[in-house]
């Protein structure tokens, strides 16, 4: 369905289709194709009934022919995904059944209420298949009788099995197969959406004879190639989109075609009451509404045909200007070739187009060399009557003059508006003012700088909506008067802080967009990037390597290298055999600023390299691949070159609060508020045309700012503006983030701003409750009190922090291991360490006496995820750690958000118990463990005691312990069950000698060397790793969310155990006298995993699953709490005696 759906209904064509289809003929039906924006269309005829006909195979078909709905098909939607637009209806898993060969959806009038207390007068249903059965290209048919009646929203329709791919909604893209409007029962539309700003191209199936698609079962199909799409009703074909894109904001350029719709969707079934488009049930509307579903099938072919994005030269290359200059054709409205298009019907108009919106309605004649507008209705929208030519081809940082003389009937506003089209969110790049025309004739004139991008397709509009008078316009004109400077034309890096365009490969023509590959005449080499998504990445396919090392290259060129600045440079990479490349950065004068020989293997790696630039700066820089000298293949992904923050950022809780570019910043401009935002002289400028009507509608801001309760900050900033004006500065809840929009103040000032730069610096001390994701920002807009005036005006603000007033700051570039949170040492921190006592958790709830929820921050490293508090949860008397998509990866860096639970207590000598059930998918690591460093506890070595669960085999179980930041103690047992499929009691008991790990009260191993002594916090976390791939495998996040259960924790201090020490000795061949095995102690009775038995009183039962995992060597694998990795060196030791061997095996990670 369409989220925030706004839907303008252009009528394109009408096409009669002759081909007879059952219960339908050329007589009773109409297509017709409707846009948000005119699209390109090749039509398609109807097809054979017979899909094999046409080369289609059936893979997968869902006939409802059971007594039950196939869940290995299908799976209900949560109740609250959805209601994008306004609906009023609860999805449960009670209206949807099958019977009589259908899959039955119905909507119903019923009073349902949802897990938040909010009730809802209206049920139905959702049904997806996403992660069960997906497509990429082929054809979906869908046979379905859909409900009618007023606030009726049926619909079939598919989203990406992974959303968060491209991006979330409108970047992901959305397929409508299917959508009704129920007071419309003849109409049935199919659209695509995509884009960001959003787009889409839909089009429109009418019955006319009388019937209603609540009569009988049509065939609703789609047939989807790479490249175009196409919609039929009963075969017959009525709508056709091959023209799109998507981009992500925080990318240069669009995915490569035909992204979005290049990657598996799942199908989608629904009935939605009420909202936006459709408008809520009345008295009419007859309840209960059914969808019935004969059938669903998929075909695919072996192969399909390609179809390009259909582009004009003109849009290639953007069209030239005027031999005077003038890049208006027809300005003068005196040409009329009948081989131009211009306004139907009107003679003289070559080049010129007319539209109308919201009600308007004119028209239009040339008398004399003027165009003459004679308006019935201006309509209700700007907009509503609108003259103008496309497209006229602005270059980035040039300056223009726009001319043209006009009169009105009275005087009356008129917008002339030089901006972008719908691929450029219909910006205003000249950003005028309406200007008011008078009775005579006169002539306008402004300037304007081309601020955005280039665009080779931008709009020279005249709006003459909301009023009625007529308009007469002539000679138009808008010439270039200025080439761009170049030293305004400084490539800064992306949001994301990276420097290097489309280090990812999927964006640009051929995926190679800011990129270049050369060979010189010594070498022969060509390149491949896939189109699969899981084949995006640079191959350098070298069958000769030259003669040198530059002999073959990958470069990017365009970015800025600052004098004195250190950098980081990070890539994947990998080749066909073992070799060298080099990595060189190059100045515009060619001289070598930094280069380095990397050695790669067969296998992915990650390489970093750190470097400090001691040549002047150079905006014109360029990073060189040099891959030559060498026949082996290369394989490069994921280069992020980004720059090292400076010192006076330490202890700033804002991220580049020196405006190094915008990264870690969202700008943001909202209807009917207008701004640019970019940086100028190493500020952040808000150049503003329109301040709106709220202070939202203009915002500079930044999320997940770590507050905390009763603890005082200092805010402090650099700010101007060209004219006076206030500004507001402001800490806040995020209500977007927590889905409540709760947006409670916690600290807002206001500054008064001139043109001369100013330093302002307030102090708070926060009041709520501590909060890890606040929202900390300047909404530029409109305000309250209507002081900031609303002529265009820039802003311009510098050297934002926000600090901790009391405590000593910390250095959140600290490498050491054993960190884990350098931004959020309390000051208020108890004088001696807080050790806690014996305890049972039952994870009833979140105790937040006992126990803290990471974040927002990250380990870094090879933890390739954000920990967030909401992704640990108490349900069912269970924990839940869940890792996910990270819906802010674009201010992170880092895709993937997951938990961690620790105490807030230290604990030491002791049993330590936990029954859980870790995630069993490869590149993960579910984890207990106790840990303490230097940022848990001041002057703490690193120690650790591990027991961990990699997901690649959940059947074995591992152990490990750092002392002092020394491990290498890594143990793997074999488990002899899937730990993943039921709860298991894991356990370790530690002394000050030595430390036994059990798996369901039996004691399976020990260690008695160099073992730790600091008392250690109790933590548990799950996340995917990188760059470890050896050890964690590679990690594929096509199964996520996943989620690893905790069912409790228990903690008994050593003195209240009444057994000796258990030693579990490695295994010795048998002897005439073996001596006996120490017994097992008793220990605790472990509770029952039943909800019920969670009590207290079980605490004397016998202990059901006790194991732990071990740490990594500091110099070899990671610990589960920090950033260092190894494998352990694999050994073998082989005695034998008496013809029986053993063995004792470790790995460490080389």
């Amino acid at each position: 369905m369409v989220r925030n759906k706004v839907i303008v209904l252009f009528s394109v064509f009408t096409l009669l289709f002759s081909v007879f289809a059952p219960g339908l003929s050329p007589q009773n039906v109409k297509a017709v194709g409707t846009e948000e924006v005119e699209d390109v269309v090749e039509t398609k005829g109807d097809r054979s009934p017979n899909p094999e006909d046409d080369g289609w195979e059936l893979t997968f078909a869902d006939e409802f022919d059971g007594d039950e709905i196939n869940m290995d098909n299908w799976s209900f939607d949560e109740p609250t995904n959805g209601r994008w637009n306004g609906e009023i209806q609860s999805y449960t898993e009670n209206n949807a059944k099958v019977e009589d060969g259908n899959l039955i959806i119905w909507a119903d009038k019923e009073d349902i209420t949802e897990p938040d207390g909010q009730v809802y007068n209206y049920s139905s249903s959702k049904l997806w298949t996403k992660d069960k059965q997906t497509l990429t290209y082929g054809r979906v048919d869908v046979k379905a009788k859909l409900p009618e009646g007023q606030g009726m929203w049926p619909a079939i329709w598919m989203m990406p099995n992974d959303e968060p791919f491209y991006g979330t909604w409108p970047v992901s893209g959305e397929i409508d197969i299917m959508e009704l409007l129920g007071h419309e029962p003849d109409t049935v539309h199919g659209a695509i959406h995509f884009g960001r700003p959003h787009q889409e191209r839909q089009g429109t199936f009418i019955l006319e004879d009388g019937t209603t698609f609540a009569d009988d079962y049509h065939v609703f199909s789609i047939e989807w190639e790479p490249g175009e799409i196409r919609w039929y009703v009963n075969d017959i074909h009525f709508h056709t989109a091959n023209d799109w894109f998507t981009k992500h904001p925080d990318n240069a350029d669009a995915y490569t075609y035909p992204a979005p719709f290049d990657q598996p969707f799942m199908l989608i079934l629904n009935i939605s009451v009420g909202g936006g488009w459709p408008g809520n049930p009345d008295e009419t509307t007859v309840f209960p509404q059914q969808m019935k579903v004969d059938y669903v099938r998929f075909y695919e072919k072996d192969e399909y045909p390609v179809h390009e994005k259909p582009e004009s030269a003109e849009e290639r290359e953007g069209r030239a200007p005027l031999e005077d200059g003038n890049y208006v054709y027809n300005g003068s409205f005196d040409s009329n070739d009948p081989e131009v298009e211009g306004i139907e019907g009107v003679p003289y108009t070559d080049y010129w187009t007319f539209l109308k919106a919201g009600g308007g309605n004119a028209s239009l004649q040339v008398n004399d060399g003027a165009l003459d507008i004679q308006i019935d209705s201006g309509g209700d929208v700007e907009h509503g009557i609108q003259v103008l030519q496309a497209p006229i081809h602005l270059i980035e940082g040039a300056t223009y003059r726009a001319s043209f003389s006009a009169k009105a009937e009275n005087e009356r506003p008129l917008k002339v508006k030089i901006g972008g089209d719908g691929d450029a969110g219909w910006a205003d790049y000249a950003g005028k003012d309406p200007i008011t025309l008078s009775t005579s004739w006169e002539d306008y004139e402004f300037e304007f700088k081309m601020e955005n991008l280039t665009d080779v397709k931008a709009r020279y509009e005249f709006n003459m909506g909301l009023n009625n008078s007529n308009v007469s316009l002539k000679d138009v004109r808008l010439e270039k008067i200025a080439d761009p400077d170049p030293a305004d034309m400084i490539r800064g890096p992306l949001p994301t802080g990276n420097y290097i365009f489309n280090g990812t490969f999927d964006q640009g023509e051929g995926r190679m967009g800011f990129w270049e590959f050369n060979t010189d005449e010594t070498a022969e080499a060509t390149h491949y990037i896939g189109s699969a998504i899981n084949e995006r990445r640079f191959d350098a396919l070298i069958s000769n390597g030259g003669n040198n090392v530059d002999s073959v290259q990958l470069s990017q060129s365009g970015f800025t290298l600052e004098n004195g600045r250190e950098y980081e440079l990070t890539f994947d990479a990998s080749a066909e055999a073992e070799r060298d490349i080099q990595v060189a950065l190059t100045n515009l004068n060619s001289e070598v600023v930094y280069e380095e020989t990397i050695s790669l293997t067969t296998s992915t790696e990650k390489h970093t390299i750190e470097f400090s630039v001691d040549s002047e700066t150079d905006n014109n820089s360029e990073l060189q691949f040099n891959l030559g000298g060498n026949n082996n293949n290369v394989y490069i992904d994921n280069v992020f070159l980004k720059k090292l923050p400076l010192d006076i950022e330490v202890g700033n809780l804002l991220k580049n609060g020196i405006f190094d570019g915008l990264a870690s910043w969202r700008a943001e401009a909202f209807n009917p508020g207008q701004a640019t935002f970019s940086v100028e002289d190493g500020m952040a400028k808000a150049a503003i045309t329109n301040i709106g009507t709220a202070d939202w509608n203009i915002q500079l801001f930044q999320e997940g700012v770590n507050i905390e309760q009763d603890v005082t900050y200092e805010v402090s900033f650099d700010a101007k503006s060209t004219v006076d004006r206030p500004l507001h500065v402001q800490i806040q809840r995020n209500g977007e983030h927590h889905g409540d929009d709760d947006w409670t103040v916690y600290f807002e000032e206001t500054a008064s701003l001139t043109d001369t730069l100013q330093t302002f610096t307030y102090s708070f001390t926060m009041n709520e409750d501590s909060d890890p994701v606040s929202k900390f920002g300047f909404p530029l807009g409109k305000d309250a009190e209507g002081l900031i005036p609303s002529e265009a005006h820039d802003v311009f603000i510098d050297n934002v922090s926000v600090r901790k007033v009391d405590g000593e700051v910390e250095d959140p570039g600290t490498e050491d291991p054993g960190t884990e949170d350098p931004g959020t040492e309390d000051p208020d921190a108890p004088e001696e360490r807080p050790m806690g006592e014996e305890f049972f958790e039952d994870f009833a709830s979140h105790d937040e006496d006992r126990w803290s929820m990471a974040g927002v921050w990250t380990n870094g490293d090879m933890f390739n995820t954000t920990w967030y508090p909401e992704q640990v949860t108490f349900n069912d008397g269970k924990m839940q750690l869940t890792l996910d998509h990270d819906e802010n990866a674009s201010e992170t860096g880092i895709p993937y958000k997951s938990g961690e639970l620790r105490t807030n207590d230290f604990y030491h000598f002791g049993l330590y118990e936990v029954s859980m059930k870790p995630v069993a998918s490869e590149g993960t690591v579910s984890s207990f463990f106790t840990y303490t460093g230097e940022w848990d506890w001041d002057g703490d070595p690193w120690d650790e005691i591990d027991i961990e669960f990699l997901g690649k085999d959940t059947t074995r179980i591992q152990f490990n312990y750092f002392t002092d930041g020394v491990g290498g103690n890594e143990y793997y047992h074999d488990l002899g069950f899937d730990a993943s499929e039921s709860f298991n009691t894991y356990a370790f008991e530690w002394r000050e000698d030595s430390i036994t790990w059990f798996v369901n009260g039996e004691a399976v191993y020990t260690a008695t060397e160099n073992i730790p002594q600091t008392p250690q916090k109790i933590m548990m976390n799950l996340w995917p790793g990188i760059g470890v791939d050896g050890w964690t495998g590679v990690f594929d996040d096509a199964d996520i969310p996943l989620v690893a259960e905790y069912d409790w924790v228990r903690f008994t201090p050593l003195e209240e155990l009444s057994h000796d020490p258990i030693i579990v000795e490695p295994e010795t061949p048998e002897t005439p006298e073996t001596p006996e095995t120490p017994e097992t102690p008793e220990t605790p009775e472990t509770p029952e995993s039943d909800d019920d038995s969670k009590d207290e009183s079980d605490e004397d039962g016998d202990s059901e699953e006790t194991s732990k995992e071990g740490s990594k060597d500091g110099d070899a694998l990671p610990s589960t709490a920090t950033n260092a990795y190894n494998y352990l060196l694999v050994g073998m030791l082989l005695l034998v005696i008496g013809g029986v061997s053993f063995f004792i095996r470790r790995k460490q990670l080389g």
